[in-house]
């Protein structure tokens, strides 16, 4: 059933369990974080974050076009400044695809969304899959740390042992550049890399 969400349009694609750092310094996204800050203790602080497919993060009426999915991001850290503005430290919760979007009745856009489900499949094939997966991706972090700093001792961190969450993982590298990672978030399960 489509829900509300504030959105928050950005030049970047938003993976579950991703930690997204944000500098909110326009009066849009202002008003946006303060009305979350507000909610009562315990409720949903978040925000839908969408990867803009055409225009700029900045401004009004910037975002010409969306991508048709994004991420729910959570709250997790908000300091705010004497002039008004925010650093948040946020991370991605659940994918949700796009419907409408309301760019007139709040400052900032809102949009009807379709939260996603999770298909995991069968989990015992998942599991099997993750080892290989998780012991892939230490080989291919240790190998380009090499590359960039081949002086340094590489401390590869701790990769999720859950297959979900490291599906998403996999997937986020890129995601500054959201044409192929935008498309990816609307693909279920931990294959779907």
């Amino acid at each position: 059933m489509p829900e509300l969400l504030p959105l928050f349009p950005l030049g970047t694609v938003l993976f579950p369990g991703m930690v997204l750092p944000l500098r909110i310094f326009e009066p849009r996204y202002r008003t946006l974080v303060q009305r979350l800050v507000d909610q009562p203790e315990g409720s949903a602080r978040e925000f839908g974050v969408v990867a803009i497919r055409q225009g700029w993060e900045v401004g009004t009426d910037a975002a010409h076009a969306l991508y048709d999915y994004g991420c729910t991001a959570s709250m997790r850290r908000v300091e705010s400044y004497e002039d008004g503005g925010y650093d948040l430290v946020t991370v991605g919760n659940q994918r949700f695809r796009l419907g409408d979007v309301d760019n007139a009745s709040e400052p900032y856009l809102v949009g009807s969304v379709d939260r996603l489900s999770e298909e995991f499949g069968d989990a015992a094939s998942a599991t099997v899959l993750a080892g290989s997966v998780r012991r892939l991706y230490t080989d291919y972090l240790t190998a380009l740390a090499g590359k960039q700093q081949p002086e340094m001792e590489l401390s590869v961190p701790d990769l999720p042992d859950e297959p979900m969450g490291l599906s998403h993982l996999v997937r986020a590298p890129g995601a500054r550049r959201p044409a192929r990672p935008a498309r990816r978030l609307h693909r279920r399960g931990p294959a779907a890399g």
